[in-house]
C-alpha cells in the first residue's frame, strides 16, 4: 500500500495496570523539497557572489488525519482505529520505491561496493552498474546517497581495524 509520504510510528505504550496491553499508531508526513531564497541586495556596490547553498530536504507537516492505531490484547494485535482520509495528494506508486523504508542493498551489492571502493570507482558508476544488474534505473530503488553512505561506513571500518 502506498501512503504518499513518510510514515512516522508512534511509541508503543503499556497499560500501567496490566503491563500487557500495547498500543501503536501510524501518522503521515508529506515530503517536499524547498530551496532557500537568496536575499536581494539593494546596495549600489556590486553584490558579492553568494556561495552555493546546500539543498535541504524539508518535511511539511500537513496534519493529515490518516491514522491507524493497533492494540495488543493477549497475543493478538487488533486494529482499534482506522482513518484512511488524506488531506494531500498521494505519492505516485512508481516513486514509492524511493521512500527511505523501501531502499535496501543486498549482501552481494554490499560486497561489490566494498570491492569498487578498494579500486576508487566513483559512486555514480557504482549506481549505474547496480542498476544494470537490476535491469535498469526503473527497477532500482537506490539513490547515489545510499551508495555514498555505505561507502563511508566501509571506509570507517577500514580505519578502525
Amino acid at each position: 500500500m502506498s501512503w504518499g509520504g513518510a510514515i512516522r510510528h508512534n511509541d508503543a505504550r503499556q497499560d500501567e495496570q496490566t503491563l500487557k496491553q500495547h498500543k501503536s499508531g501510524v501518522q503521515l508526513s508529506k515530503i517536499s523539497r524547498k530551496r532557500k531564497q537568496v536575499p536581494i541586495t539593494t546596495d549600489e556596490a556590486a553584490p558579492v557572489p553568494a556561495a552555493r547553498k546546500r539543498r535541504c530536504d524539508i518535511v511539511d507537516k500537513t496534519n493529515c488525519p490518516a491514522e491507524m492505531v493497533i492494540t495488543k490484547r493477549g497475543d493478538v494485535w487488533i486494529v482499534t482505529r482506522l482513518n484512511l482520509e488524506h488531506n494531500h495528494n498521494l505519492l505516485a506508486p512508481a516513486l514509492s520505491k524511493l521512500l527511505r523504508s523501501h531502499r535496501y542493498l543486498t549482501d552481494q551489492e554490499k560486497a561489490m561496493i566494498r570491492t569498487f571502493t578498494n579500486v576508487n570507482v566513483p559512486n555514480r558508476k557504482i549506481l549505474a552498474f547496480i542498476s544494470f544488474l537490476r535491469g535498469g534505473m526503473q527497477f532500482t530503488n537506490l539513490i547515489k546517497k545510499d551508495i555514498s553512505n555505505y561507502r563511508t561506513r566501509v571506509m570507517r571500518e577500514g580505519r578502525s581495524e
